[in-house]
């Protein structure tokens, strides 16, 4: 944006910029301007800037809680890997077992609101054996 006569406003502030400002998706910003709406914490060069449906500048994390993209368990901001399991996403540092608290990595069984190791799935979950006391999976008469 420009005043009347030319020089460069800042989008947050709306003051002149002076000789020091920066651009970002064709709107000037004084540099201290230049921060997330939500933390007020100056973006640094190379960091991600995500502009909300509000047009507010937001962090990847700020961003992350605007979207509602949270950790079922912790509620913290997802902004990388994560996994999903009845509707809802996890990091994979929350996403554990419901009876051991384990890591589920490579497999994870469901029992109503409940994710399970294999190990406690069967402990837990399946029906056993009158004669080996193992669990039994699959249909069974």
């Amino acid at each position: 944006e420009t005043d009347d006569e030319g020089d460069e406003v800042c989008t947050k502030c709306s003051q002149l910029c002076g000789a020091e400002f920066t651009v970002f998706e064709d709107r000037n910003y004084h540099m201290a301007c230049f921060q997330c709406v939500q933390c007020d914490v100056p973006f640094g060069p190379g960091q991600e800037v995500l502009l909300g449906h509000d047009e507010s500048l937001y962090c990847m994390e700020h961003h992350a809680v605007l979207c509602g993209n949270t950790c079922s368990a912790c509620c913290q901001p997802l902004v990388s890997e994560y996994r999903i399991a009845q509707e809802a996403k996890f990091h994979p540092q929350c996403f554990v077992c419901f009876t051991c608290g384990d890591e589920l990595v490579n497999e994870f069984f469901e029992m109503g609101d409940a994710v399970f190791c294999r190990r406690d799935f069967e402990l837990v979950c399946l029906p056993r054996c009158g004669g080996c006391k193992h669990g039994i999976e699959g249909k069974f008469a």
